[in-house]
């Protein structure tokens, strides 16, 4: 989301947008992913979601971009494309063109990974719902970043109505992702490796006059090097929405109807988690949950009051 600033009017919001996304993601340190042997990679989609009645995305294909080459991928590559970021896992819209120019990464090769191309029920894979999104068998080397292709068929629906989500203007169906060996569970000699993909819905949907526009928030994590809280909240009729953060992560659940939530892909430390309520139910907020990593922490069943 990287782009150049557009004025007046209905290209302000986009840039709006567009600042937001810059600095949303989570900060990991920089690691190496290379390694010496061909893998199977699994990658699993989920949701972080948001309160609309439904969201169907339409999505056509995934890459990986691998670097074969002798040296790879090393930790002296220059900082400040970091640094002015402000985050390590970050997805830019464009033409390949115009990516291998913006990134430090240039080699590497394309490699096409397997997935059933169309609509993803993405408010479905929440809480823990996560689902075999894309496999394939990809050569030795550094996996730099993943791209993933959106058709023109998206849509969400608000209040029982469906409307068309969008894609912003003037650019291409792409959403780019980078990746570090900490993106990456740590199946060292195996020949295996998987990641997990967390659909921001709240944060890629933006609706303006009117319309709804799809700018897709995507962010990645190994479950091994991640944590998760789970828990319980009632009563449904409270329509409760829970939030954990801290100075660094932020992760959302909706409940499922018998109150079960879960929120995966938190890096360990201390979080405040919030139950909020609809209808007079008042919120609650517990301090002081610890999350640490392929660890679930389980918080006590907590009922909301009017």
């Amino acid at each position: 989301m990287k782009f150049a600033k557009k004025t007046p009017l209905r290209f302000a919001f986009l840039f709006t947008f567009f600042s937001i996304m810059f600095f949303s993601c989570k900060k990991n340190a920089i690691t190496v992913n290379n390694t010496s042997q061909p893998r199977n990679v699994s990658v699993y989609l989920g949701d972080d979601p948001c309160q609309y009645d439904s969201v169907f995305i339409d999505i056509k294909d995934i890459e990986l971009k691998i670097d074969t080459s002798s040296v790879g991928r090393s930790n002296d590559y220059p900082g400040d494309y970091y640094n002015f970021h402000g985050q390590d896992n970050t997805w830019n819209c464009g033409n390949d063109h115009y990516q291998d120019k913006l990134h430090f990464f240039k080699n590497g090769i394309w490699d096409t990974l397997g997935i059933q191309p169309g609509l993803y029920n993405i408010l479905a894979l929440r809480n823990g719902n996560n689902v075999i999104f894309a496999t394939g068998n990809i050569p030795a080397g550094t996996i730099l970043e993943m791209r993933v292709s959106f058709g023109p068929n998206s849509y969400v629906v608000v209040s029982g109505v469906k409307y068309s989500l969008n894609l912003f203007y003037n650019y291409d169906n792409y959403a780019y992702i980078k990746i570090h060996g900490n993106d990456q569970d740590n199946q060292s000699g195996s020949g295996q490796t998987s990641m997990s993909l967390d659909f921001n819905i709240c944060k890629s949907i933006n609706e303006f006059h009117g319309k709804y526009f799809l700018h897709p928030f995507i962010s990645i994590y190994a479950k091994d090097q991640t944590g998760r809280i789970e828990g319980i909240v009632v009563p449904h009729s409270a329509q409760p929405y829970v939030t954990a953060w801290n100075g660094t992560d932020t992760a959302s659940a909706l409940p499922e109807d018998n109150g079960e939530y879960m929120m995966s892909g938190l890096s360990a430390g201390t979080y405040s988690v919030m139950f909020q309520g609809k209808f007079g139910y008042k919120d609650t907020t517990l301090t002081n949950v610890q999350v640490t990593n392929n660890t679930e922490t389980k918080l006590p069943k907590i009922t909301l009051h009017q």
